[in-house]
């Protein structure tokens, strides 16, 4: 799942709300642990998943792509 907040509506929850939602749809369907990912770059992105219990598993660098950052949600 990807999604994006829109520049006039962020800093008000929602990214946080969408991810938080999405987990608890995740539990329902039997899903234990979650990969979330986010551009390195993107300092709102890394908040809002730490936010919601993501815990840094590594930095991923793909040729000519910016670098990747993994977490994972238990």
């Amino acid at each position: 799942m990807t999604f994006v907040i829109l520049p006039q509506h962020r800093r008000r929850g929602y990214g946080t709300e969408i991810l938080r939602q999405s987990l608890i749809i995740a539990r329902a369907a039997g899903v234990g642990r979650v990969l979330v990912t986010c551009d390195q770059d993107n300092a709102g992105s890394r908040a809002v998943i730490e936010s919601c219990g993501g815990v840094l598993d590594s930095v991923v660098t793909l040729e000519g792509k910016p670098p990747v950052l993994r977490f994972w949600i238990d």
